[in-house]
């Protein structure tokens, strides 16, 4: 469900909060930044989260093209839009 603000343009930051703010992701997005890549070496950083919702997030942020997943290795990556939203000093 797209984000909008009342004059009926679409917000980015809007947008991007609905996807990056939800339970849990926040931590799935850190573990990526610091080169998790597998299911189960991220599900160990973010224990207690149930499997299921741990897949459920990454299959968003990959629909958001945020993360790109290789079914050959079972890796998750950033994408180069998931990449930017990396905060550099």
């Amino acid at each position: 469900m797209p984000s909008q603000v009342r004059n009926g343009q679409f917000c980015p930051a809007a947008k991007a909060s609905e996807l990056l703010a939800r339970r849990w992701t926040p931590l799935v997005m850190r573990d990526m930044i610091s080169g998790s890549a597998g299911l189960k070496e991220i599900r160990r950083s973010v224990l207690p989260m149930p499997r299921a919702l741990l897949s459920q997030r990454l299959k968003e942020l990959e629909l958001a093209g945020v993360t790109r997943h290789d079914d050959d290795t079972s890796v998750y990556r950033l994408t180069e839009a998931g990449d930017d939203l990396i905060w550099r000093r």
